[in-house]
C-alpha cells in the first residue's frame, strides 16, 4: 500500500495564520503518472510560513466523519456543563 497522505510544516517566525481548504483534482504528471484527487488543509499560508496537511479524498471522508463525532461531543459536554451550571 502507498501512502500518499503527508503532513508539511515551515516557520519562519511569521504570526498570519488562517485556514483554507484545497481541492486538487486527480491529473496526470509530466512523467505520465497519476496523481490521484486530493484535499489540502491550509493552517497558514505566506511567503514565509505554510502549514498544510494534504490528504487522498478517501482520507479525508474519514477525517470529516471523526470531526463530526468529536464536536458532537464537545456540544454534548458544554449542554451538560451549562446544564449543571444552571
Amino acid at each position: 500500500m502507498i501512502v500518499v497522505s503527508f503532513i508539511s510544516t515551515f516557520n519562519s517566525n511569521v504570526e498570519e495564520s488562517g485556514l483554507t481548504v484545497l481541492y486538487d483534482p486527480a491529473r496526470e504528471t509530466d512523467t505520465g503518472r497519476r496523481q490521484p484527487a486530493y484535499v489540502r488543509i491550509q493552517v497558514a499560508d505566506s511567503p514565509d510560513h505554510q502549514v498544510y496537511v494534504a490528504m487522498r479524498v478517501d482520507e479525508a471522508r474519514q477525517l470529516v466523519a471523526s470531526l463530526m463525532s468529536v464536536v458532537m461531543l464537545h456540544d454534548a459536554a458544554e449542554r451538560l456543563a451549562a446544564e449543571k451550571a444552571a
